[in-house]
């Protein structure tokens, strides 16, 4: 849905204005009060939203707050451009977003509709840095976001852009790409090594023929993977130099601020959203790039291309070129990132060493129901989890008749399951929303299709905030959600 430029007077409710500068996925279906996600845009008593790898209601919280940032935004538009609150309420969150991550002052942040356009505007400022079109090296299209590899090409992924535009083809064939499985042919999780080794040998391989290469490290998958290792990015950087550009697709964001601080000071640009683990409402990106790297882009053209993927204020005031791009101010994005904020914050005050408590025990209850549950099978990710030593917060299932041979349930059961449960209301009086359905294996398989029950950062904290009685009520949630499942597989 194109931005709507804002005029001065009273701003539409905040229910409108979060559907505003997204694209086709943010809006609602046709006759329906919510999005292909099954999510509306206000806040949704009695749903326990276990949907963050996908999408999230807004928390009733920050929903709060942006009321007071829509009421505080009419009064400034009454004073000024349209034009020039955007810019400036931006540059506030930037200053926010960097304080509050420790992340230095010299990282450049770009703000973009969504974890995708990063993308787009990622593989975009790399080209510049080369005569000879870009490789790009990727894990298997099931495992990023749908529209990932024609983002990194420069491809369209949707009839429109953020901005309103018709997003323009480019000349297919300019950036090539390279996907490398991070799972097995019958969905288990293949080693750390096999993977980095695969990465390596790759980008080696393209590297040696004289083409430089952008080399896409996830953290973490859709399905709660992560690869390549930190080890092995390191290698390549040290062997390659200015010839390969690393970008990290941390838009789940379900890494620390340790991780983080280590893929910049590596040279790496980051991809993030805060509408992943931070459960704000769909279509926050940004994309992060250390100093050195965004020095030598800056001494480059600004690529033609993002004049139709961004807006002036979403780039840093001194980035050459930024004001060639459209001034239109997406609303819609400053209210969205401004919810992702407020999570951030109620999530950061939290211990680590409780947040690992409290995954480390929905962790053990989830795995230990889908264990037993003849419902549900569960790849195997142990390779990969013993190499990440964190619990995971994505806990990818395949949904399965339990008798007479616990068969799979074909990819049109699972999305009519993933749509039933997102309208019907269980018997404990809730709903449940679950991460939308993924292929869950390498190629070559017969595609076994998962659901998703993932953490977010608003669970995490209620259930730290609400003591072991939350905690409690957070792992009974959980299990109920599996129960539901398994209620509504035998009535398909």
């Amino acid at each position: 849905m194109p931005a709507a430029p804002a005029k001065p007077g009273k701003l539409s409710p905040i229910s409108t204005l979060l559907l505003q500068g997204g694209d086709d996925r943010i809006r609602l279906l046709d006759g329906a009060a919510f999005n292909k996600y099954g999510c509306r845009p206000y806040p949704v008593a009695g749903c326990v939203d276990f949907s963050s790898s996908t999408a999230s209601h807004v928390s009733a919280s920050a929903y709060d707050a942006l009321e007071l940032l829509r009421y505080r935004l009419e009064e400034a538009i009454s004073a000024s451009s349209p034009e020039q609150v955007y810019a400036r309420e931006l540059q506030q969150l930037r200053t926010r977003f960097l304080s509050l991550w420790n992340v230095p002052a010299t990282t450049e942040m770009i703000f973009s509709a969504s974890g995708t356009d990063a993308h787009l505007i990622a593989a975009s400022l790399a080209q510049t840095l080369h005569e000879t079109p870009l490789c790009a090296i990727m894990i298997q299209c099931e495992e990023s976001g749908s529209g990932v590899a024609a983002a990194l090409c420069g491809q369209p992924f949707s009839s429109r852009t953020a901005t309103g535009d018709i997003p323009p083809a480019c000349a297919a064939g300019d950036t090539s790409t390279i996907h490398i499985d991070l799972r097995a042919p019958g969905g288990n999780a293949r080693s750390a090594a096999e993977v980095d080794a695969d990465f390596e040998r790759a980008a080696d391989r393209i590297l040696e023929q004289g083409f430089p290469v952008l080399l896409v490290a996830v953290d973490v998958s859709k399905t709660g993977l992560a690869a390549p290792g930190m080890d092995a990015l390191a290698r390549l950087k040290t062997r390659w130099g200015r010839q390969l550009t690393v970008l990290v697709d941390a838009c789940q964001f379900r890494l620390d601020s340790a991780a983080l601080h280590a893929y910049l000071e590596l040279g790496c640009m980051v991809a993030i959203t805060g509408s992943k683990f931070f459960a704000a409402p769909s279509f926050c990106g940004a994309l992060l790039v250390p100093a050195a790297l965004a020095q030598a882009m800056q001494a480059r053209p600004m690529p033609a291309l993002l004049r139709s993927y961004s807006s002036s204020a979403e780039w840093p005031a001194h980035w050459p070129g930024a004001g060639e791009l459209t001034r239109v101010p997406n609303l819609g994005l400053l209210l969205r990132w401004e919810a992702a904020l407020q999570e951030m914050h109620d999530f950061l005050q939290v211990p680590a060493e409780e947040v690992q408590r409290i995954v480390s025990a929905c962790a053990e209850a989830v795995q230990g129901r889908l264990a037993s549950d003849p419902h549900f099978q569960a790849p195997d990710d142990s390779a990969a989890v013993s190499a990440s030593n964190k619990p995971p917060t994505i806990h990818a299932f395949i949904p399965c008749r339990p008798a007479p041979d616990r068969k799979m349930l074909e990819r049109s059961e699972v999305e009519r399951l993933y749509r039933s449960l997102q309208s019907t209301v269980q018997a404990d009086g809730r709903m449940y929303l679950l991460g939308q359905p993924v292929q869950c294996g390498g190629s070559g398989s017969s595609p076994a299709w998962a659901l998703r029950l993932c953490l977010s950062a608003p669970l995490i904290v209620n259930a730290y905030r609400g003591g072991e009685v939350g905690l409690s009520t957070l792992i009974e949630q959980a299990l109920a959600c599996l129960t539901a499942v398994a209620a509504t597989i035998d009535q398909l």
